[in-house]
C-alpha cells in the first residue's frame, strides 16, 4: 500500500511538473509556477489558505490580524469566483454565468470573471504539500491603449514557520499579505521571500504573454518594496498602479493634447533652436459601405510628402466588435507612396491594391468593392530633442492637425519610446510643460489619436481632461 501511494504521488508530482507555466530558482531550490482554476481547485486552495490564517508562530498581534484580514478576503473572493453569483470583485453574472462587464477606468471595460487568475509558486516538495506564495490577478487593459495588464491583486505568503528555507531574522515580520484594504499596508513589514519570488515569476510570465504586471501599492512601505523589485511608478499615466518595466514589450506612444494655439507658440520658444526636421503628412481612413457602425476602419497615411526621396505611405487596421467600443489597433504596414497617394486621390483606386483585402474593406477574390471615407487629416510636423532623454535620440513632434471643417488647427505632441524608458519620459515632458506654462491634457490611446479627431469633427480635444498649472509659487 506505501508503494502505492508513493507512486502515486511520484506520479502527481510529476504531473505539476509538466503543467507548469515555468520553472524557477528560490534560495537554492527549484521551484515551479502554476495557474489553479477557481471552480476545480477551490478545496485545496480554501484548505491552504486556512492553514495560514491559523498558524503564523511568532507573528506579532498585529500582523496575524492584518494577515489574517488578507487572506479572510481572499477565501471570500475564492468562494464568490468558484460558486457564487457575484463575480471576483462583486460584480453581478449576467444569464448562462458570463460574467459582467464593469468599468476599469475612464472609457475601459474590462471582464473580470474570465480574466480573474490565480497563480502559486511551488517548491520541489512531496505533491500537495502547500506553494511557497499564492497570488489573485486580473488581467485588464494598461493605462496606456494598446498594452494589457496582468494586475497582482493579491498576495499572501506561506507563513515563515512553515517556509522552504527561513531567513535568519525572518520572525514575526516575514508572513504578511498584499491586499484586501490596508492587508500588509497597516504593518509596513516586508514581504517574505516566496512572495518575492513569485512576484519575479509573475514578471516573466507577464513579459512572455506581452503584459504589464501592475500592483497599487497601499502604503509607502510597500511602495518602497516593489520600487526594489523593479516597480516604476508614473502618476500621470496611473495615479494608483506601478508597472513592472517589460524590456520586451512594444515601442509605446504618448500624446499631450494643447488647450490652444498660444501653447505651441510657448514650446517653440522654450527650445530656441530651429527643430531637427519639418514635415508634412496626410491620413485618411475608409470604410466599407456595408459598415454602418463602422466596425472595420483602415487609414492610409503618407509622411514627409514634401520631398519625394523622403515620403513614406503606411496603412493601419482599426477593428471594434460594436458601435460605442474602443477601436483595437493593429500593427503598421509600409505600403508604396504611389499607391497611396492615388487612394487619397481617388478611393477607387483601392480595387487596385492587394492590401485592402488584408485590412478588410474588400472580401477575398472580389474585384470591386463599395468604399466609404470616414474622414481625413492633414499634419503639419516639427521635430525637437526631447530633453533628458538626447542620448537616446528620442524626438518631441510638435503636430499641428488640421480637419477640412475646423478653421483653427489642432495641436499636440507625441514622443515614442521603448517601454523601460517610459517614466524618464513622461517625466520629462511635464517638467517641461511646467517650466514654460503650457496646458496639456496627456491623450491614453495615441494609436487612436487620428481616428478619434476625426470621427469626432475635433471634438475630442475639446473635451480632453487638461489638468490647471501649478502655481508659480508652489513650482520648484
Amino acid at each position: 500500500v506505501r508503494d502505492a501511494q508513493d507512486a502515486q504521488d511520484a506520479q502527481r508530482e510529476e504531473g505539476l511538473r509538466q503543467q507548469a507555466l515555468q520553472e524557477v530558482e528560490v534560495e537554492g531550490r527549484r521551484c515551479w509556477l502554476h495557474e489553479w482554476q477557481p471552480d476545480e481547485h477551490y478545496e485545496i486552495l480554501d484548505l491552504w489558505l486556512e492553514d495560514w490564517k491559523r498558524n503564523g508562530v511568532g507573528s506579532s498581534p498585529d500582523v496575524k490580524y492584518w494577515r489574517g484580514r488578507t487572506i479572510m478576503a481572499m477565501q471570500k473572493k475564492l468562494q464568490t469566483v468558484a460558486f457564487g453569483s457575484l463575480d471576483a470583485f462583486g460584480g453581478r453574472l449576467g444569464d448562462g454565468g458570463e460574467p459582467v462587464r464593469r468599468s476599469a477606468g475612464k472609457g475601459e471595460q474590462v471582464l473580470v470573471g474570465r480574466d480573474f487568475r490565480i497563480y502559486a509558486l511551488h517548491a520541489d516538495e512531496p505533491a500537495g504539500s502547500p506553494p511557497l506564495a499564492i497570488a489573485f490577478g486580473v488581467e485588464r487593459p494598461f493605462a496606456l491603449g494598446g498594452l494589457q495588464a496582468l494586475h497582482l491583486d493579491q498576495l499572501v505568503a506561506r507563513p515563515a514557520d512553515r517556509a522552504l528555507t527561513p531567513s535568519a531574522g525572518a520572525g514575526a515580520g516575514s508572513d504578511l499579505g498584499i491586499g484586501a484594504g490596508k492587508g500588509a499596508a497597516g504593518s509596513g513589514l516586508p514581504v517574505p521571500r516566496g512572495g518575492a519570488a513569485l512576484v519575479g515569476a509573475l514578471a516573466t510570465l507577464a513579459a512572455r504573454m506581452g503584459r504589464v504586471l501592475t500592483v497599487e501599492p497601499q502604503s509607502d512601505a510597500l511602495e518602497a518594496y516593489f520600487g526594489r523589485l523593479g516597480f516604476q511608478h508614473a502618476s500621470v499615466v496611473d495615479p494608483f498602479a506601478w508597472f513592472m518595466v517589460n524590456p520586451s514589450a512594444p515601442e509605446v506612444g504618448l500624446r499631450w493634447v494643447f488647450a490652444g494655439e498660444d501653447d505651441c507658440e510657448r514650446l517653440k520658444v522654450a527650445f530656441k533652436r530651429p527643430p531637427l526636421w519639418l514635415a508634412r503628412g496626410e491620413e485618411a481612413f475608409f470604410t466599407t459601405r456595408s459598415d454602418a457602425a463602422a466596425c472595420n476602419v483602415a487609414s492610409v497615411r503618407v509622411s514627409r510628402i514634401e520631398t519625394l526621396s523622403q515620403a513614406r505611405a503606411s496603412v493601419q487596421r482599426f477593428q471594434r466588435d460594436r458601435a460605442g467600443q474602443k477601436y483595437r489597433a493593429g500593427p503598421p504596414s509600409d505600403i508604396d507612396i504611389n499607391d497611396a497617394m492615388s487612394i487619397m486621390r481617388n478611393p477607387d483606386a483601392l480595387d487596385q491594391v492587394d492590401f485592402a483585402e488584408d485590412v478588410g474593406l474588400r472580401e477575398p477574390g472580389e474585384a470591386k468593392g463599395q468604399y466609404l471615407v470616414v474622414g481625413r487629416y492633414t499634419v503639419a510636423q516639427r521635430a525637437y530633442p526631447l530633453p533628458g532623454l538626447t542620448q537616446h535620440g528620442t524626438e518631441l513632434l510638435v503636430e499641428l492637425c488640421e480637419l477640412p471643417l475646423k478653421a483653427d488647427p489642432i495641436v499636440s505632441i507625441a514622443v515614442r519610446v521603448p517601454f523601460e524608458l517610459l517614466v524618464e519620459a513622461v517625466e520629462s515632458v511635464q517638467q517641461l510643460l511646467q517650466n514654460f506654462r503650457i496646458r496639456a491634457g496627456l491623450h491614453r490611446t495615441s494609436s487612436l489619436w487620428g481616428l478619434e479627431l476625426v470621427q469626432s469633427d475635433g471634438l475630442v480635444a475639446l473635451t480632453m481632461d487638461i489638468p490647471p498649472l501649478p502655481e508659480e509659487e508652489d513650482m520648484p
